[in-house]
């Protein structure tokens, strides 16, 4: 009886060492495996695939420029047929104020030395300079002149000027405050102009401002450095038709530009640019738009515009151009832009009259 009982003990005890291994190994055999299959430099990127569409705020009149206010970190947002700019609280993600601008708003920028937000009036011609340090946000500076159909505008750090790229010339016309100081054709010491100048990004490494030419196949590089008065240096890059959205990315220093449409892909194509050439190409979805850099997952995110019918897609890439992941959002992204605040991507979908919020889902338990 006695050797029966302790047969009986042995026997419960084995079967629940095993059954305690069994749980141990389904619990930690992913983690071991996913630490000894992914190299460590690898791991964040890995786990940023899990982003997703996580907020959608309704601003309507078709949106398009999207800006970061360093300052305050509100976006704001450029609504083109609403002439109208949206001041984005990512707090809450809701509006909490509507600014009237000009006509036709395009694109939108923050100025880091005078905290101004600078807006391009697409349809009049202008540039609405706007006070984004008061509640509500005012427009005190309209500013006329030198401009035609504005589409892009930039802050460059190294002077605290704006450059506005101006679609219906050759030209970009250049912002000291409240003031035009300069217009600079894109003509390049061979003599060739570029045309129609769509979208325009400073480049921290080179210092220099670079420049998508939509109606020509080129990227048009101003270069102001070392110079004080004379006229600057201005090179053309030969990528493929209508580049549109070009954007720097901090973990590689290089330069990304999207080609709307492309000859060589059925879709449209991304180039990757290092000292001034091409050094990479890659396809993405239908039509890409904007580009951006997010250094929280040390990637790039590409709207796929699309048309007839549009799209409703943005393209992660990782520091090897390589797709990692493909994002639902609303209908025609445009344009993109990062917030450090919460570490989320900020996109206008201008068909729609959304814009949405990327990043990753809060965890849903699953506790019984």
């Amino acid at each position: 009886m006695i050797i029966l009982a302790v047969e009986y003990v042995l026997s419960r005890t084995n079967f629940l060492f095993v059954c305690s291994f069994t749980i141990f190994l389904l619990i930690y055999t992913p983690t071991i495996l996913t630490s000894l299959l992914i190299p460590s430099s690898n791991y964040h990127a890995f786990a940023d695939h899990q982003e997703r569409q996580i907020a959608i705020i309704d601003v309507g009149g078709n949106p398009s420029g999207i800006a970061l206010d360093k300052r305050s970190n509100m976006m704001y947002v450029a609504l083109y047929s609403a002439d109208a700019i949206a001041k984005i609280d990512p707090n809450n993600n809701r509006v909490i104020y509507r600014i009237p601008v000009g006509n036709g708003p395009q694109d939108v920028a923050f100025n880091d030395a005078n905290g101004m937000i600078y807006v391009a009036n697409h349809d009049d011609n202008t540039v609405s300079v706007i006070d984004a340090g008061i509640n509500p946000p005012t427009v005190t500076t309209t500013i006329q002149g030198n401009f035609s159909t504005p589409d892009g505008i930039a802050y460059n750090p190294d002077n605290h000027r704006m450059y506005v790229a101006n679609r219906g010339s050759t030209t970009v016309t250049v912002i000291e405050g409240n003031n035009v100081v300069n217009v600079v054709e894109l003509r390049d010491p061979l003599g060739r102009i570029a045309q129609g100048p769509h979208e325009i990004f400073f480049n921290p490494l080179d210092h220099k401002m670079y420049v998508t030419d939509h109606q020509d196949r080129y990227i048009s590089i101003i270069d102001e450095t070392g110079m004080s008065t004379s006229p600057p240096v201005v090179t053309h890059v030969q990528v493929d038709r209508f580049p549109s959205g070009v954007s720097f990315s901090g973990a590689n220093n290089k330069m990304y530009v999207a080609s709307f449409v492309s000859e060589t892909a059925p879709r449209g194509k991304v180039f990757v640019l290092e000292n001034g050439a091409v050094v990479d190409q890659f396809d993405v979805g239908y039509h890409p738009r904007g580009i951006a850099y997010n250094p929280s997952t040390l990637q790039i995110y590409v709207t796929n515009f699309g048309g007839e019918p549009y799209s409703n897609t943005v393209s992660v890439i990782d520091t090897n151009n390589v797709i990692v992941d493909t994002i639902t959002v609303g209908i025609a992204p445009w344009d993109i832009a990062y917030n450090p605040a919460n570490s989320k991507m900020y996109l206008t979908n201008q068909i729609d009259g959304t814009v949405s919020v990327i990043g990753i889902p809060p965890a849903v338990c699953a506790c019984t």
